[in-house]
């Protein structure tokens, strides 16, 4: 990578990092354990450290392991914040409501169409 790449890599990596943690401080107070997303932000903290932008496959494996980390940890938070209902979010007829019964007839028709 060249130093521009490498800064502004820098720049994304710290850019995510701080909003990481924001989120953390705001799960840390509604009472939400943060013990796993306190080690995707040190990883990240590794990646905005630029030590692994010399080895191209070390960065990518770094940034592969974040990215699905968080990705995890996010399916994990949303399933813990959910009600615990199962129940499906249509009603029992599957009927759209009126209000976007419209929009997806259109969505389908779109889908129909020809390229």
């Amino acid at each position: 990578l060249s130093p521009d790449e490498q800064r502004q890599l820098e720049r994304e990596y710290r850019a995510r990092r701080l909003d990481a943690e924001a989120l953390r401080r705001e799960l840390r107070q509604s009472g939400a354990d943060v013990e796993s997303l306190q080690q995707w932000i040190a990883r990240l903290q590794e990646l905005e450290r630029g030590r692994s932008f010399d080895d191209p496959e070390e960065l990518a494996r770094l940034h592969a392991a974040v990215v699905e980390g968080m990705k995890a940890y996010e399916f994990a938070l949303r399933r813990a914040l959910e009600s615990g209902d199962d129940r499906p979010l249509l009603d029992a007829r599957g009927e759209v409501p009126p209000g976007f019964k419209a929009l997806v007839e259109e969505y389908y028709k779109s889908l129909a169409r020809p390229r």
